[in-house]
Protein backbone atom coordinates (compact mmCIF):
# COMPACT_ATOMS: atom_id res chain seq x y z
CA UNK A 1 0.00 0.00 0.00
CA UNK A 2 0.88 3.78 -0.08
CA UNK A 3 1.48 5.86 2.87
CA UNK A 4 -1.81 8.00 3.49
CA UNK A 5 0.29 10.95 5.00
CA UNK A 6 2.18 12.20 1.99
CA UNK A 7 -0.07 14.72 1.50
CA UNK A 8 -3.76 16.10 3.08
CA UNK A 9 -5.61 15.61 0.09
CA UNK A 10 -7.91 12.90 1.47
CA UNK A 11 -8.14 15.02 4.57
CA UNK A 12 -9.38 18.04 3.16
CA UNK A 13 -12.02 16.16 1.12
CA UNK A 14 -13.28 14.67 4.39
CA UNK A 15 -13.29 17.90 5.64
CA UNK A 16 -15.08 19.55 2.86
CA UNK A 17 -17.89 16.73 2.74
CA UNK A 18 -18.35 16.92 6.11
CA UNK A 19 -18.82 20.43 6.48
CA UNK A 20 -21.81 20.77 4.22
CA UNK A 21 -24.79 19.64 6.00
CA UNK A 22 -26.12 17.96 2.34
CA UNK A 23 -22.59 16.01 1.28
CA UNK A 24 -22.78 14.84 4.72
CA UNK A 25 -25.40 13.04 4.71
CA UNK A 26 -24.95 12.07 1.50
CA UNK A 27 -21.88 10.35 2.39
CA UNK A 28 -23.52 8.84 4.99
CA UNK A 29 -26.21 7.47 3.25
CA UNK A 30 -23.96 5.86 0.68
CA UNK A 31 -21.48 4.58 3.67
CA UNK A 32 -24.58 2.67 4.87
CA UNK A 33 -25.75 1.73 1.58
CA UNK A 34 -22.18 -0.64 1.12
CA UNK A 35 -22.83 -2.07 4.14
CA UNK A 36 -26.41 -3.09 3.96
CA UNK A 37 -27.38 -2.90 0.74
CA UNK A 38 -30.91 -4.54 0.49
CA UNK A 39 -31.84 -1.41 3.15
CA UNK A 40 -33.29 1.61 0.94
CA UNK A 41 -31.68 4.86 3.05
CA UNK A 42 -32.38 6.81 0.19
CA UNK A 43 -34.96 9.28 2.30
CA UNK A 44 -33.54 8.86 5.84
CA UNK A 45 -32.15 12.24 7.74
CA UNK A 46 -28.89 11.96 9.58
CA UNK A 47 -31.06 11.41 12.77
CA UNK A 48 -32.69 8.76 10.91
CA UNK A 49 -29.56 6.83 10.35
CA UNK A 50 -28.04 7.29 13.60
CA UNK A 51 -31.36 5.10 14.71
CA UNK A 52 -31.48 2.28 12.27
CA UNK A 53 -27.70 2.15 13.54
CA UNK A 54 -28.66 1.79 16.78
CA UNK A 55 -30.84 -0.73 16.65
CA UNK A 56 -28.61 -2.62 14.82
CA UNK A 57 -25.99 -2.62 17.37
CA UNK A 58 -28.20 -3.14 20.21
CA UNK A 59 -29.31 -5.98 18.58
CA UNK A 60 -26.10 -7.31 18.13
CA UNK A 61 -25.39 -6.95 21.80
CA UNK A 62 -28.13 -8.76 22.09
CA UNK A 63 -26.94 -11.78 20.24
CA UNK A 64 -23.57 -11.75 21.89
CA UNK A 65 -25.17 -11.18 25.27
CA UNK A 66 -27.03 -14.56 24.53
CA UNK A 67 -23.71 -16.89 23.60
CA UNK A 68 -22.27 -16.11 27.07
Amino acid sequence: GRSLNHSSRLLQAQARLVSNKRTRVAVARKMYQMRFPDDDVSELSMQELRGKEGSRVRGVYRMQSQKT
